[in-house]
């Protein structure tokens, strides 16, 4: 059967059947379907809508105003299924053919999801309600990272110059772990806190062989090391304690030492 333009005779729509399937084809230009319930169905037990290319790209047009808004295609040349923004998002995601890894941002997914941002832009972002806590994945050099609240206080994982930083709110106090020469260091006026509670420990320092478990070299005018309240040392072959500083007293005062079962006092005196 075949449909002819009254104006003109040299252009037809067909409708044919080749023995297996049934055909619909014109001579010239497209084919446009206009429902006046705006719907075009395709009804079946297993109905699939079917792109066969005799060349090499095949997808779906999204159009406003026969301008493409959106496309979703595949090409056998670049072996992916891609999808393209046409108002300045450009080519925003694609599936790779022979490895099914996903890109955004890359057209050349190295992994099963590869996110590439550039200019500033956060690779993965998540934030809480409305809030100004977030966090993100890879942004200007940085892994991970984290803001909490609208005090600045964050964190990254995997920086350009270290490999953990944290910051707290706008005082400057700050300390990072793994950085050039230094693998732990804090800035502020602890220069670096630890804590523990509930009977655990604040810091935790076991050399193995002859190495040195923890050690501190105080600068010029500086301090080694510095406590506050009970301080304790025992025996690394019996566990005895061995030396103990009195809680409260200023500068040695209290110094109590043990040997064995026998104790000595030293009593300093300002």
């Amino acid at each position: 059967m075949h449909g002819k333009a009254t104006d003109n005779w040299g252009r037809y729509i067909g409708f044919t059947h080749d023995g297996a399937d049934g055909i619909i084809d014109t001579d010239v230009g497209d084919i446009k379907f206009r429902p006046a319930g705006n719907d075009v169905q395709i009804e079946g037990s297993v109905p699939f809508l079917t792109l066969n290319t005799t060349n090499t790209l095949a997808g779906i047009d999204i159009k406003q105003n026969n301008a493409t808004k959106w496309r979703m295609a595949w090409n056998y040349g670049s072996e992916y299924l891609y999808f393209w923004g046409g108002s300045g998002a450009g080519t925003t995601m694609v599936i790779d053919d022979k490895t099914g890894n996903i890109g955004m941002g890359t057209a050349n997914p190295e992994a099963k999801l590869d996110v590439n941002a550039s200019g500033g832009v956060y690779t993965v972002y998540g934030k809480y309600n409305s809030s100004a806590t977030y966090g993100y994945l890879a942004s200007n050099g940085i892994g991970a990272g984290g803001v909490n609240g609208s005090s600045g206080n964050y964190g990254t994982l995997g920086g350009n110059s270290y490999g953990v930083y944290g910051k707290h709110d706008s005082t400057g106090n700050y300390g990072y772990l793994g950085c050039e020469n230094r693998g732990v260091a804090g800035i502020s006026n602890s220069g670096l806190g630890v804590f523990g509670s509930g009977g655990d420990y604040g810091v935790w320092a076991q050399s193995f062989s002859d190495g040195t478990g923890l050690y501190a070299r105080g600068g010029p005018g500086g301090y080694a090391a510095a406590f506050r309240g009970n301080v304790r040392i025992f025996s690394e072959s019996t566990n005895d304690l061995v030396m103990e500083l009195g809680e409260g007293l200023d500068m040695l005062r209290g110094l109590t030492c043990l040997r064995g079962s026998k104790f000595c006092r030293v009593m300093y005196l300002s």
